[in-house]
């Protein structure tokens, strides 16, 4: 997982004709919540990113969360964090640039491993997601020997890899009893995704259930985390 997409300079980057006419169906989209005169600043780079993706074979994944100018006018896929990474899987793209936090992009990277994925800001963080790490997890492992770990996948990939199943919220709505993973306990689960042989799936677990971290809510454009 790197940083960015590519070293351009801004020499170019002026609010044209050219531009304004290459631009002006995008900005359409944005219109109503956007006013010409700050269009102007972001059409430029609007187009100079959506002609770099294209030379790179490049797809740009933008969260719910994103500004509109990002999440509707250069996003290949917009949405939550998990269908993003499911889509770009898809794709025949080379690159996967993640308009997101940085567990976004680790779980495009866990589901498109043979992929370079790119994240503009390397410190892009999650209060959620950073409330637990994978050293916590092992501690929780052993102070419940033997009890299956369930993580919500806005999680970080070091915690995913201590767990044992990994649920979404919708997807928990659905359950079903499996074991998995040899654990010594029947879990209530149900797939929520799985790729090249990693099984993520949702479960709810029967007592003692310890709660860890901290939950930050958090209001969005357009769907779920």
């Amino acid at each position: 997982m790197r940083q960015g997409m590519g070293q351009e300079t801004n020499r170019d980057l002026a609010y044209t004709p050219e531009v304004a006419a290459a631009t002006k169906a995008l900005y359409a989209r944005v219109a109503h919540v956007m006013p010409e005169i700050e269009w102007a600043v972001h059409a430029p780079y609007v187009k100079a990113i959506n002609d770099l993706k294209r030379a790179k074979n490049a797809v740009i994944l933008g969260h719910n969360y994103m500004t509109p100018e990002i999440f509707h006018c250069v996003s290949d896929f917009a949405g939550d964090s998990l269908q993003l990474a499911r889509e770009a899987a898809r794709t025949d793209a080379k690159i996967i640039v993640q308009a997101g936090v940085h567990f976004m992009a680790e779980t495009s990277k866990i589901l498109s491993p043979d992929k370079m994925v790119l994240i503009p800001d390397m410190q892009a963080g999650c209060s959620l997601a950073a409330s637990i790490t994978g050293a916590d997890v092992r501690l929780l492992k052993e102070k419940y020997p033997g009890l299956p770990v369930v993580t919500y996948v806005n999680t970080s990939a070091d915690v995913k890899a201590e767990s044992d199943v990994c649920c979404t919220l919708r997807a928990a709505r659905r359950p079903r009893v499996r074991r998995h993973r040899g654990c010594s306990e029947e879990v209530n689960s149900t797939p929520a995704f799985s790729h090249e042989g990693v099984s993520f799936v949702t479960s709810s677990a029967p007592p003692p259930i310890e709660v860890f971290g901290r939950l930050h809510l958090f209001g969005s454009v357009g769907g779920t985390t």
